[in-house]
């Protein structure tokens, strides 16, 4: 019997040998960080063929050896995922889910903020634009702590009773302007309510683009006629309105004249909708988590944290995109730019634009006073041309700053702005605004 258990341990080997030898092939550039699995993987095979079933030494001891050092491990493995869920290691700190299951009986409605396609029934689709109402949302963490809020009857991050008592200026951005990832009273948002003295509705909110910005105009502004616009454009991702899917192809369509998805009607159907997709992600991380386990992650991230040279957990891929708008999409963004030109001057009301800057342009230092760099340039003239009021974030802030990475979380890979990066973002704003005023 002993025989047969030596012979599946050791088959056992080679089958993950060549799993891992699979992953060198499938995935470009990990060859150095799998090598030294490899290695200890083929000593372990080579051991237990040349000592155990060759020589035929050991033969009763080593499986009672060897499975008494797996349950060791797997219960330091225990113990490690005890420690770190709780500490500040990458892999958890900045974890929704995380984070979610640690407070989910502490706070009562809470949630991960989520937006997707909605599936409503066999042949129709629903592109949300917001989050889910009036829940306890969770946004995200880069400055050490999770950035909150209780959402509005719309899913957005406003006070709710803002919708009652009315608001002059309106906001459309994305996760910058969402309030990625601080707290309600370091947002853009709240910064300019104070300075401005007026009430203000955000509809900004992570992962827009210029097709869902004009649709939340359309979809949510229909029964108001706030006098001021302020729209957002971030130049590191808001270009790219190339997605050839069901939610890209719904929200192109705010284009056409008259097209709306009669969303400020179909909270319901969003809340239930959002709620079913955050809990198959929650499903989907807890089921991760147990494959974790089984591969020793945890036990592996806290070596690590001692011994950081071993190398012995992947290090999280944190994109940072390069490539630059292509004319395809800049002819898409001159008709956003053009309907909503259209529509604020039917509706008679301000229109400022704020182009932000990227992590991007400051991380390439070669680029940071380059205008052709993501098109700024271009995009800046056109806008101008079309009799827009700009304001740039990056010649009236960044660039007159010895170290403009100081006002991102991260030194080495992209982020939002830090809480002192958006006071100072929305003190620019606020003079601008004040100056055309007058």
């Amino acid at each position: 019997m002993f025989r047969y258990i030596n012979f599946l341990i050791f088959f056992s080997g080679i089958l993950t040998f060549l799993f891992i030898l699979y992953r060198t092939i499938t995935i470009p550039g990990s060859f150095l960080y799998y090598l030294k699995f490899k290695i200890i993987i083929l000593l372990f095979c080579s051991f237990i063929y040349y000592l155990v079933i060759f020589k035929k030494k050991f033969t009763k001891e080593f499986p009672l050896v060897f499975f008494s050092l797996i349950l060791s491990f797997y219960l330091l493995e225990i113990l490690s995922y005890t420690y770190l869920r709780n500490s500040n290691n990458e892999q958890y700190k900045e974890n929704l889910y995380n984070f979610f299951e640690l407070n989910k009986k502490q706070k009562n409605n809470l949630t991960v903020f989520y937006r997707n396609l909605i599936n409503v029934d066999e042949k129709n689709y629903l592109a949300p634009l917001s989050g889910i109402s009036k829940r306890h949302t969770i946004l995200c963490n880069e400055n050490g702590y999770f950035a909150e809020y209780f959402s509005d009857r719309y899913g957005f991050r406003n006070n709710d009773k803002v919708w009652d008592e009315g608001f002059d200026w309106v906001l459309l951005g994305d996760s910058f302007v969402h309030g990625s990832c601080v707290n309600q009273n370091d947002t853009i948002h709240n910064h300019l309510e104070k300075k401005l003295s007026k009430n203000i509705l955000n509809l900004s909110i992570v992962g827009n683009s210029g097709y869902t910005q004009l649709g939340s105009y359309l979809e949510y502004l229909q029964n108001y006629n706030p006098k001021n616009i302020i729209w957002f454009y971030y130049e590191g991702n808001d270009f790219r309105l190339n997605v050839e899917n069901i939610y890209g192809n719904l929200v192109a369509k705010y284009l056409e004249d008259n097209y709306t998805q009669d969303l400020i009607n179909k909270q319901n159907i969003i809340d239930k909708g959002l709620d079913k997709i955050f809990k198959i992600k929650l499903k989907e991380y807890k089921n991760k988590k147990k494959i974790s386990f089984i591969k020793f992650v945890n036990l592996r991230l806290f070596l690590n944290q001692i011994f950081p040279k071993l190398n012995l957990v992947k290090k999280n891929n944190h994109l940072i995109f390069k490539t630059q708008p292509n004319s395809e999409e800049i002819e898409k963004l001159k008709k956003i730019i053009k309907k909503i030109k259209l529509l604020t001057s039917i509706n008679n009301q301000n229109l400022y634009f704020v182009y932000l800057p990227s992590f991007q342009r400051y991380f390439n230092k070669e680029r940071t006073y380059d205008e052709t760099y993501f098109n700024k340039s271009e995009i800046i003239n056109i806008l101008s041309e079309d009799g827009f009021k700009v304001i740039d974030i990056h010649y009236e802030l960044f660039s007159h700053l010895k170290e403009p990475l100081k006002l991102f979380p991260y030194k080495n890979r992209k982020g939002h702005y830090t809480p002192n990066g958006y006071e100072l973002v929305s003190n620019i704003i606020q003079k601008k605004i004040l100056t055309w005023k007058k």
